[in-house]
């Protein structure tokens, strides 16, 4: 299974790398290949890059001009992860974009909007990296559990003075840390993660 993944930088999802596929990439590939999904390919793509080739702006245009980009390129599936940045009606916009992709009758990218999951991050990708302590100390000098990761105002923040004491570049780190986590804690520390793992079962493995 082909999936086209859209994040919002660099540490999110890898754009042309073979040495890294981003945190979200990493999280992604656990999460089909724990339903049982092992063959699978993740294609990291950049989403705010749209506002440029579409002309468009605002999520739910984003998110339609998304998945019709990844239908252009023969996505099987498609996934979705941006953050919330206290924005609470920013899910609602994905949604938007989704169903309007969804109801474009005739248009070649409507069948692969029925095989899109989309993700919110809250308040950003970082809680979801700091909800596991245990997968943190295997990198970090931390003991303890984080405050709850959905309730940090910065949780960026938080992780870079880690990679800082440790010395870490960004990139690889991030990667290492979505590799090492479990994910029935992330789930279980940050609801909006959940969401998204309940979305890919529903909606990409649909494209098995």
């Amino acid at each position: 299974m082909k999936v086209v993944l859209f994040g919002e930088g660099n540490t999110d999802v890898t754009v042309g790398s073979k040495d890294h596929e981003g945190a979200i990439g990493v999280l992604l590939r656990k999460i089909l290949e724990a339903a049982g999904n092992a063959d699978v390919t993740v294609i990291g793509a950049r989403l705010p890059s749209l506002h440029k080739m579409r002309k468009t702006s605002g999520y739910s245009q984003k998110v339609e001009g998304a998945i019709a980009f990844a239908n252009l390129n023969r996505a099987d599936a498609v996934a979705i992860v941006v953050d919330r940045d206290g924005d609470k009606e920013r899910l609602g916009m994905l949604q938007d974009g989704r169903d309007a992709a969804r109801n474009r009758v005739g248009e070649p990218y409507a069948a692969l909007a029925l095989r899109t999951a989309l993700g919110i991050a809250v308040e950003m990708l970082e809680a979801w990296l700091i909800a596991d302590t245990r997968a943190l100390a295997s990198l970090f000098d931390v003991s303890g559990a984080m405050p709850d990761p959905e309730k940090i105002a910065n949780p960026k923040e938080r992780l870079n003075e880690l990679l800082d004491e440790a010395g870490l570049e960004v990139t690889e780190a991030y990667d290492m840390i979505a590799s090492e986590a479990d994910l029935d804690v992330i789930q279980r520390r940050c609801p909006a993660f959940a969401d998204f793992v309940r979305e890919v079962r529903a909606e990409l493995l649909k494209a098995k």
